[in-house]
């Protein structure tokens, strides 16, 4: 975690944001580290895991546990068959759903 990751999750947690999104994911630890920092639990934001390459698919079983949600980014570098997905039952939260990052994008788009 970079000192400008800090400082933007800071600002998130005093804009009460409801999710992080961790990028280029490759562990657990990468999820805990940000899940330790000062006002994450405390506000109780969402961490997802961004899958983007065959580390993070090596390491799924250990990200899918501490991560409540998954995204596979597009452009993803491994192969969809390749991919554990009977794995993802693990994920933290019960109620866990697979996004592509289209979805997410979708999300982030004003409904005017």
């Amino acid at each position: 975690v970079t000192d400008k990751d800090v400082a933007d999750i800071a600002f998130g947690v005093e804009k009460k944001v409801e999710y992080i999104a961790h990028s280029f994911t490759r562990s657990a630890t990468g999820i805990n580290s940000v899940r330790e920092l000062p006002g994450v639990v405390e506000a109780g934001i969402s961490i997802i895991a961004k899958i983007e390459n065959q580390e993070a698919v090596d390491n799924f079983a250990a990200i899918a546990r501490v991560s409540d949600a998954i995204m596979v980014a597009r452009g993803v570098e491994i192969l969809a068959s390749k991919f554990p997905l009977s794995e993802l039952h693990q994920c933290r939260n019960v109620s866990w759903r697979l996004a592509t990052h289209l979805e997410f994008q979708s999300l982030l788009q004003p409904s005017y």
